[in-house]
């Protein structure tokens, strides 16, 4: 990864809403809360917020309406990203470039979705799923529309190609397990071993239930500012290394030209 030039910031403070599957709240008020929260860590108030941003899929609000919900009276910068997954880097990536350029001086970052009770990105039903755009019209009648089923592909076409196997799969989600049970903020902290991974139900073959994500509630928010400024604040500065991200031109996941790698 190449130097990002991104050393003269960092991430001060940290706030999250509990993570359920069925929060009863709106992605504002869990927004507001972790921003809240995490301005509150970082030892500064929301009068200090000149900047904020975040990523969604249609599943959660601007960063506008957060700031005004949070009492924030003007931001210097406000993008909203679309997107997910590896969106996150680019959010964050974004705040600390904000600052290290003087677009802002104190840049918040969050994510709130309600993506158990509300818009489950994993599912699709209806017929308005099946009027789609672009590739994915293609996919549509048949039924090829979510992630674990292009992933599925993805993993398919690597054991073929590369000999992996399902308890390679199993060791992935036995380790991120293993976070999980360390973490007090995570929602499934029950311990998995590889014996339970592979009598998990198929989800995609050779994708089980433990390939998936977690559907959950819940928002998360991080506070980034100047390094210098960074020091005089309560926790010790999170300074990034460096940042890599990628995102195919090709549009969707299953057109992209080499399923068996990420690079």
């Amino acid at each position: 990864m190449r130097p990002t030039g991104l050393s003269g910031a960092a991430v001060v403070g940290v706030g999250r809403t509990p993570f359920t599957r069925a929060s009863g709240r709106t992605t504002l008020a869990m927004a507001a809360e972790a921003v809240r929260a995490a301005v509150a860590d970082a030892g500064l108030a929301p009068s200090d917020v000149d900047g904020m941003t975040s990523y969604m899929a249609g599943d959660s609000v601007p960063a506008s309406q957060v700031a005004h919900a949070v009492g924030v009276d003007e931001l210097r910068w406000s993008p909203d990203v679309m997107g997910g997954g590896n969106v996150v880097v680019t959010t964050i990536a974004g705040a600390m470039a904000a600052v290290v350029t003087g677009q802002c001086e104190v840049a918040v970052a969050f994510r709130s979705m309600n993506g158990r009770s509300g818009r489950r990105f994993g599912t699709a039903t209806g017929s308005d799923d099946l009027a789609l755009p672009g590739e994915s019209q293609f996919g549509g009648p048949v039924g090829y529309l979510v992630p674990p089923q292009w992933m599925a592909t993805w993993a398919r076409r690597h054991q073929a190609v590369h000999g992996s196997t399902c308890e390679d799969l199993g060791a992935i989600a036995v380790t991120q397990r293993g976070h999980a049970t360390a973490n007090p903020a995570a929602i499934a902290r029950e311990p998995l071993d590889l014996d339970q991974y592979l009598a998990g139900r198929w989800v995609s073959e050779p994708l089980r239930i433990y390939d998936c994500a977690y559907e959950v509630d819940g928002a998360v928010a991080l506070v980034v500012t100047g390094l210098d400024r960074a020091r005089s604040l309560p926790h010790r500065p999170v300074v990034p290394l460096s940042v890599a991200d990628s995102t195919s031109a090709g549009g969707s996941w299953d057109q992209w030209p080499d399923p068996t790698s990420m690079f």
